[in-house]
């Protein structure tokens, strides 16, 4: 996000908008009683995390355009 918009502040923001929503959903499953999670269940769920963050790397080393940041701060 910060490769696209003006203010770091902005993208702090925007990214918090994204991760919250899910942090919420995960802590009221498990303050519920909800989820239960086997050791193999959260494995996957590990290596799912993992595979998404690679993902998330890739898109952003790609999306970052390095010249046009500093041509519109100075």
């Amino acid at each position: 996000m910060s490769s696209r918009v003006s203010d770091a502040r902005t993208a702090q923001q925007i990214g918090g908008f994204i991760v919250l929503p899910v942090i919420g959903v995960a802590i009221a499953g498990f303050f519920s009683g909800q989820a239960s999670f086997t050791m193999e269940q959260m494995l996957l769920g590990d290596l799912v995390v993992a595979m998404l963050i690679g993902l998330a790397l890739a898109a952003g080393s790609w999306a970052f355009d390095r010249e046009a940041i500093l041509t519109r701060l100075g």
